[in-house]
């Protein structure tokens, strides 16, 4: 019964982690792409026929492709090379 509920604790585990790293990726590129919008709007450097206030949200979209890659390498990683507690007698 040990073994189950550690390998769905793995489980749990690892999905907790590539969501939330999902999400900061997402997050950071949505910040990225305001900060982005915000200074192209003092420095008139957009030219690219986007409107300003949606940089952001191109940012995150285009984010999404390189963090579903990252994510599933992430869980791999988790669910493949689980965390082994050591005794105190090795």
């Amino acid at each position: 019964m040990a073994a189950i509920e550690k390998h769905l604790g793995l489980a749990f585990y690892g999905l907790f982690v590539t969501i939330a790293s999902f999400l900061a990726i997402v997050f950071c590129a949505f910040v990225v792409g305001e900060l982005f919008s915000f200074s192209s709007d003092l420095m008139v450097w957009d030219h690219d026929g986007e409107y300003g206030p949606w940089m952001g949200i191109v940012f995150a979209m285009y984010s999404i492709y390189g963090a579903i890659p990252l994510n599933l390498f992430l869980t791999w990683r988790i669910l493949s090379h689980p965390h082994k507690k050591k005794s105190a007698g090795h």
